[in-house]
């Protein structure tokens, strides 16, 4: 029975203790740690979540990179360029504008229509057709982003074309009467990409892409077998020069401001 009572007199003790004041305190601890946790995540979305994109006038400078032809028909190396692409940004989701730039082609030397005899017969062989040092890409560009986040995957189109000059065949065989031979290296090309873009203020963001330019390029074509030539022997006579829709792998670095 007495310990009965103490028991029952040590919980009427520790309710008598808690006294408003107490409960008070604890309960403004609790609003002040809710309110810091709310504050956190406040800040936090503020970081990951930029104010909506103006709409008006934006433009990028890019740093371009193109593979050679993956069906390894077409006789070049490497190409790469500076573009400029300026338009208008309609909202968080939407840009649309003109592209322009300048190219360089890492293979350009000039092509040759060689060939020999013996006892057999003549034979003539082009092995490589060459494209111009310079090209300039103009092209119509548009942009869909997926998200209005700071970093935003985006996907992106562009088509246009890669305007230069022409390029000769020399001719270095028997056939004094065949004059030399020229082809436009001037492509049209179309190019999907993938890029993400990471938005460093309202105004400015930095943003990588790859995507596959399918684009014409010169290829050696023998019109009497009708095959492309491939490092094979071809009358002067049939020899064209034809520019089929390639495969290549791009590359883009830029900055938007």
């Amino acid at each position: 029975m007495k310990s009965k009572f103490l028991v029952f007199a040590t919980i009427l003790g520790v309710f008598f203790s808690v006294t408003p004041t107490t409960a008070q305190i604890i309960k403004s601890s609790q609003t002040i740690t809710t309110k810091t946790q709310i504050k956190k995540e406040k800040v936090k979305k503020e970081r990951k979540i930029l104010p909506p994109v103006t709409p008006g006038y934006e433009q990028s400078i890019e740093a371009t990179f193109s593979t050679f032809d993956l069906t390894g028909k077409a006789e070049h190396d490497f190409q790469f360029g500076v573009d400029y692409i300026g338009g208008y940004r309609f909202n968080n989701y939407f840009y649309a504008g003109i592209g322009v730039g300048l190219c360089f082609s890492t293979r350009t030397t000039t092509p040759v229509l060689d060939g020999y005899s013996d006892w057999y017969g003549s034979y003539y062989s082009l092995e490589d057709v060459y494209e111009n040092v310079f090209k300039v890409p103009l092209y119509l560009y548009a942009r869909v982003y997926m998200t209005k986040t700071r970093c935003q995957p985006f996907f992106a189109l562009s088509i246009g074309g890669q305007i230069s000059g022409r390029k000769t065949i020399y001719n270095d065989t028997d056939f004094e009467d065949l004059d030399n031979k020229s082809y436009s290296s001037s492509s049209f090309f179309i190019n999907p990409q993938l890029g993400v873009s990471y938005r460093i203020t309202e105004k400015y963001s930095l943003y990588l892409t790859a995507g596959l330019m399918a684009r014409t390029a010169p290829v050696p074509y023998n019109s009497d077998c009708d095959t492309y030539v491939d490092h094979s022997s071809v009358s002067p006579y049939f020899l064209q020069v034809r520019h089929p829709m390639l495969p290549h792998l791009d590359f883009n670095l830029g900055f938007t401001f």
